[in-house]
């Protein structure tokens, strides 16, 4: 991934707190792609 050979196709990132909004968008099927939750 670091030498730009993959692409991860994220639709969706952020706080581990949005992850309800996260899930939310994934089962109401409007992201197309991964959602990533940053976790600190």
């Amino acid at each position: 991934m670091a030498a730009g050979d993959l692409t991860p196709h994220l639709a969706w990132r952020g706080a581990w707190d949005d992850a309800a909004g996260a899930v939310d968008a994934l089962l109401g099927r409007r992201l197309h792609g991964k959602a990533v939750l940053d976790v600190a």
